[in-house]
């Protein structure tokens, strides 16, 4: 009987071992962990959209615009609301690219104009985001700086200036905008009250407005259906919604 007793005082220390392995065993369950949902700096986490931290986007070159020592560069958009790290090089006597001065800065658009003397140059560029995150490095983009294109410029200035950024130019005002290649925007017959037809370089488009308007080197229309739109460079009108550029 003694014998029977310790025996069963032994299993019900063994059961209640047990029972606590499985307490603690169900208390650490996955549908009892609950991941972080935000993040405020006070130690959680958030997923972050494409938009918010694109760090593994790499923006894409466009054509440059060279027209003597004045150079702009442009590159896609990799997400709204971010800066771009440019930096630009210059070939030089040692064989080698050396940075070129401002020429490693930050802007949040997405162009950059700088003055640069003739040679040959590089541009990298990089998304910063997130506050502090980088993402990767661009293709590198070559280009040149001429000295008998900055001859040109000189002759050209001597005729035309390009207009001011944010210029504006009412339909049958007579006035006219002047794009960076030098070409003249006018106004031409009109359609309708306030309506006129727009005229690049003496030329009709396929556009009516009443308002012209010259922003980030480009040419705007505002036309009879309340909408902007922006001449694309090779013979097209991009509608750009009804928000003023």
């Amino acid at each position: 009987m003694v014998k029977n007793c310790v025996l069963g005082g032994l299993l019900c220390v063994a059961a209640a071992g047990c029972g606590a392995n499985m307490n603690t065993a169900n208390s650490l369950a996955p549908s009892a962990v609950s991941a972080p949902s935000s993040f405020s700096g006070g130690g959680q986490f958030a997923l972050q959209s494409i938009g918010s931290c694109p760090n593994g986007n790499a923006p894409g070159w466009l054509t440059p615009w060279v027209k003597g020592t004045t150079v702009r560069l442009r590159w896609s958009e990799v997400a709204p609301n971010i800066e771009y790290h440019v930096v630009v090089q210059r070939y030089d006597v040692t064989n080698k690219y050396m940075p070129v001065e401002n020429g490693n800065f930050f802007t949040s658009g997405t162009w950059a104009e700088l003055t640069l003397s003739p040679g040959r140059y590089e541009g990298m560029i990089q998304t910063k985001s997130c506050g502090t995150n980088m993402g990767p490095w661009s293709q590198s983009l070559q280009f040149s700086v001429d000295e008998e294109d900055q001859l040109q410029v000189d002759i050209e200035s001597q005729q035309t200036h390009e207009s001011v950024e944010g210029t504006k130019v009412p339909a049958g005002s007579g006035g006219s905008l002047v794009d960076a290649s030098n070409v003249v925007w006018t106004f031409g017959v009109e359609d309708l009250p306030g309506i006129h037809q727009v005229v690049r370089g003496g030329v009709p488009t396929s556009r009516w407005g009443s308002f012209l308007k010259y922003h980030a080197h480009s040419v705007y229309d505002l036309d009879i259906d309340g909408h902007w739109y922006v001449w694309d460079g090779i013979g097209e009108w991009v509608d750009t919604g009804t928000t003023e550029p």
